[in-house]
């Protein structure tokens, strides 16, 4: 968890890092909020949709941010699919290099710094 605050401003690049560097959930949460205009079934469609259209055949997403349920599953070969496409835009290639990452200060947090934990 990222511990976002309601009305809090930051940038989209910002909430990536939270979500890839440090697996926030409400990052995600707030993306897809931003992307559907808080109608999380479209964006849940749009990541189904996103998910065929690469090819993935054995994957159902019921919810933005990963977190279990009995509907939501995917297979190592589907995520790998998925990885591809995802590492060939230039921004999630640039974060998912990172180790840290600065949050700026904003209207309502000091600057923070949040570190990736997983070293792969």
């Amino acid at each position: 968890m990222g511990g976002l605050k309601a009305g809090e401003q930051l940038t989209i690049y910002d909430l990536l890092c939270y979500l890839m560097i440090q697996s926030a959930n409400d990052a995600a949460t707030t993306l897809a909020n931003y992307i559907t205009g808080s109608n999380r079934a479209a964006f849940i469609t749009k990541m189904n949709d996103v998910a065929k259209r690469l090819g993935c055949k054995n994957t159902n997403f019921v919810n933005p941010h990963g977190l279990d349920h009995d509907d939501q599953y995917t297979t190592a070969e589907d995520m790998a699919k998925i990885l591809k496409h995802a590492m060939s835009l230039s921004t999630f290639a640039e974060i998912a290099g990172k180790l840290s990452y600065t949050v700026p200060a904003n209207n309502i947090k000091d600057e923070r710094h949040l570190s990736n934990t997983c070293f792969l």
